[in-house]
């Protein structure tokens, strides 16, 4: 850390120096976060989800949120002892989203290839209410951090109010999750209905196809008895 400091003490504010080793230390710091989230994070994620049946989108609002949260919730604390606290922190809060929606969307989009090195790219299948859900909740989030700054202090109430809008998009997470859930199982089970009922009347009608008993006897008869003999009979039992 002595070194860093004194290297970048020692630069003298040369842009021709500064420029290049700062794009560097963003290279590498990018590496290891990459290297971390994908054999640390990401996994215990994973199992997390598989373990108890989590669906992606409530994991994301959840364990993935508090994962990447976890650094800006020990910044804002250190910050806020600190005159220009508040403010660093609504820039890093605000820029760590409009990061995410670019340069992290970019990404996604850009890695969604069918296979490495194709030209084609797979669909990005997201239902409109999720969109909805997720960029109403952040508007509300967004309108009232600028309440509070119109009214220039945050008390505990303004805080209890923020904590209680995350807690009711997590709810609403989950009971769009349940109710996505509880329509998948009608729609399999109205599905199954169907398939049963295809099925009978498709036997009902090889039943209606197949020829009568009387014709399947005469048909029978007919190849061990003389014409007159199978003639006799059928006109006895009236089989024709």
């Amino acid at each position: 850390m002595n070194f860093f400091k004194l290297f970048l003490c020692g630069m003298d504010g040369n842009l021709w120096i500064m420029v290049p080793f700062t794009i560097i230390v963003l290279y590498f710091i990018f590496k290891f976060i990459c290297a971390l989230v994908d054999e640390y994070i990401a996994a215990s994620i994973e199992y997390i989800v598989d373990e108890y049946k989590i669906s992606d989108a409530f994991a994301g609002v959840t364990l993935i949120a508090l994962a990447n949260g976890a650094g800006d919730v020990v910044t804002a604390i250190v910050a806020s002892g600190s005159a220009d606290g508040v403010a660093y922190n609504v820039g890093a809060l605000f820029g760590a989203g409009l990061f995410v929606c670019t340069i992290v969307m970019t990404f996604t989009i850009s890695n969604s290839r069918k296979a490495k090195g194709s030209d084609e790219y797979a669909k990005i299948i997201v239902p409109p209410s999720f969109i909805y859900r997720d960029i109403g909740f952040y508007i509300i989030a967004t309108a009232f951090v600028m309440v509070c700054g119109a009214m220039g202090k945050i008390t505990w109430w303004t805080s209890a109010i923020m904590l209680c809008l995350y807690m009711a998009f997590v709810l609403t997470v989950f009971l769009m999750y349940r109710s996505e859930q509880a329509a998948k199982l009608a729609l399999e089970e109205a599905k199954k209905q169907v398939d049963h009922h295809k099925k009978t009347d498709g036997d009902d009608e090889a039943k209606t196809d197949d020829p009568p008993k009387e014709t399947k006897l005469h048909l029978s008869m007919g190849n061990v008895m003389k014409p007159s003999l199978r003639k006799k009979i059928t006109k006895e039992f009236s089989f024709v």
